[in-house]
């Protein structure tokens, strides 16, 4: 269910950047779109200039539609995701978010590559990862950690 269409979703954007606010928007993959889709979301974010772009992998939740079901996302099409939407948006600070627990697995320190950002300790509706977690696999992987 939704309030406003894309259109209106699209203009919101343009105004936030016109009037020289920073823009976050961002995209959840596994939700039966198309890999296609993924691509189109990605310029159209481009397009539209953001300054950030969390990307949200599906978790299943108790009480949604997709409860009880696979997950279709594998690892590796999260970090393919990831790389093309850095490859569309070089310059775009690419967040890794919800999802990446349970989606990317033992592969999340690789998605740490295409991202630059990644969220730790929780998100909007389930928890995360701990904070110690995230800053040993971030310095593992030869990264340094900005906090902001």
């Amino acid at each position: 269910v939704t309030t406003h269409d894309y259109e209106e979703r699209v203009n919101t954007a343009k105004i936030v950047k016109k009037v020289g606010l920073d823009l976050c928007s961002g995209g959840l993959f596994g939700m039966g779109e198309s890999l296609q889709d993924r691509v189109d979301l990605a310029f159209a974010l481009a397009d539209l200039d953001v300054d950030s772009v969390p990307l949200n992998f599906l978790d299943p939740r108790p009480g949604t539609p997709f409860e009880g079901k696979p997950n279709p996302l594998t690892p590796n099409d999260c970090l393919r995701s990831l790389a093309m939407v850095h490859f569309a948006m070089p310059t775009t600070e690419v967040r890794i978010a919800g999802g990446r627990e349970t989606t990317l697995r033992d592969l999340q320190p690789l998605a740490l590559y295409p991202a630059n950002s990644m969220f730790t300790s929780g998100y909007l509706t389930t928890g995360g990862q701990d904070y110690e977690t995230d800053k040993r696999m971030i310095e593992d992987a030869g990264f340094e950690i900005e906090l902001t």
